[in-house]
């Protein structure tokens, strides 16, 4: 895998569980419940 590409994959799982961890917040649910694990 290009670097580049491990590079953009990392930044997608980072803000994909930031996305999670907001709407865990916001809805007081926890993980496993958001349907995003």
């Amino acid at each position: 895998m290009p670097k580049v590409s491990a590079v953009g994959w990392k930044v997608a799982e980072d803000t994909k569980e930031e996305a999670q961890d907001k709407l865990t917040e916001k809805f007081k649910l926890p993980k496993e419940e958001t349907g995003l694990s």
